[in-house]
């Protein structure tokens, strides 16, 4: 049974997300032209950067938005045919009364500080995708339905 988030301390201050399977922490990519709408989100390497860090933005209905600090845009999970599939890519958009939805996560405890993070009205779990078998700087995230042999990809810790 998983337990949602009510109460939550990491609220409104800028943290890191790293994933428990790889070890590496959620990141606005940016592309040689800056920030841009549709940049994907990816897994690299903790360092310094404010593109690995994160903010959740509470919402009315028990969700949050969770925005970049170094890019002001927030995750929002993007269909790639207009339909929802396991695989989809995560991306970054600024905040818009059209992807609202899309932006909406809701956390749910996994214990021990660790937590799925839940978009709501695709029904998938943010996941870390290795792009060849290991672990690279790079790798895509996307969202998949939850599944057992994904559990740790799908786990993220704020810190």
């Amino acid at each position: 049974v998983l337990e949602l988030v009510v109460d939550n301390p990491i609220v409104n201050d800028y943290k890191k997300i790293t994933n428990k399977s790889s070890g590496t922490s959620l990141t606005a990519d940016i592309d040689t032209n800056g920030w841009n709408d549709g940049d994907l989100a990816q897994v690299n390497s903790q360092n310094l950067s404010t593109a690995q860090k994160w903010r959740l933005e509470p919402n009315a209905s028990g969700t949050y938005f969770i925005k970049n600090q170094a890019s002001g845009r927030y995750l929002t999970a993007a269909q790639s045919d207009g339909v929802w599939d396991d695989g989809d890519w995560c991306k970054i958009y600024q905040n818009q009364s059209n992807l609202l939805l899309k932006q909406e996560w809701r956390l749910i405890s996994a214990g021990n500080g660790w937590y799925y993070l839940f978009n709501e009205i695709s029904g998938r779990y943010m996941t870390a995708a290795q792009g060849n078998g290991i672990w690279d700087d790079g790798d895509q995230v996307g969202i998949w339905y939850e599944q057992t042999w994904l559990d740790s990809k799908q786990q993220w810790k704020f810190d």
